[in-house]
């Protein structure tokens, strides 16, 4: 039988009671991200459903660079703020910019860990100034966002006064939005 040596009672200290104003210790352990670098590029086509004007099918590409920001580190609400150059072959040439409402990185979070699954969702309305077949132009463009990871889509609406012509220039657009949109960690 094992011999038992005396040990000398030890009196622990008191364990220090810690109140949270506010969030759980998780919440300090989240990335910062309530203010990003935003950039993205989309690649698409547009389909104009102006009357008496040419109807094709026209390749488009845009590249914007910008912010993302959201309320809290908790609160997946925020704005996109963008602006860049928008192109659409062999008739427009735009500058655009723009800031609209967006819910970024949806999903289940992972605290130390990249992003895994998650969406953002943005609506942003355009300041368009440019030129269509080289004449000036101006009007707006409201452009839905969704991105999942690094892979996204944008739908948007274009219309624009050129001058010498009369009435507005429809447009609708589809585009692929491959890359780095809102700020996500890659």
């Amino acid at each position: 039988m094992a011999q038992q040596l005396p040990s000398p009672e030890v009196d622990e200290p008191p364990y220090a009671v810690v109140e949270e104003d506010g969030e759980s210790p998780v919440y300090y352990r989240l990335p910062d991200e309530t203010v990003t670098f935003a950039g993205r590029s989309a690649f698409g086509f547009g389909v104009p459903w102006h009357t008496g004007e040419d109807k094709k099918v026209r390749f488009s590409a845009d590249v914007y660079l910008g912010a993302a920001m959201q309320v809290s580190r908790t609160d997946p609400f925020g704005f996109l703020a963008e602006a860049g150059y928008s192109y659409v072959h062999g008739t427009q040439h735009w500058f655009a910019a723009g800031i609209g409402p967006a819910w970024m990185q949806l999903g289940p979070r992972e605290v130390e860990a990249r992003p895994s699954g998650r969406y953002s969702l943005a609506v942003v309305p355009h300041a368009l100034v440019g030129e269509v077949d080289g004449r000036f132009a101006y009007g707006g463009r409201v452009s839905l966002i969704a991105q999942w990871m690094i892979i996204g889509v944008e739908v948007a609406y274009q219309a624009a006064r050129v001058e010498g012509r009369e009435g507005l220039r429809h447009e609708m657009q589809l585009k692929f939005t491959p890359n780095y949109m809102m700020g996500m960690d890659l």
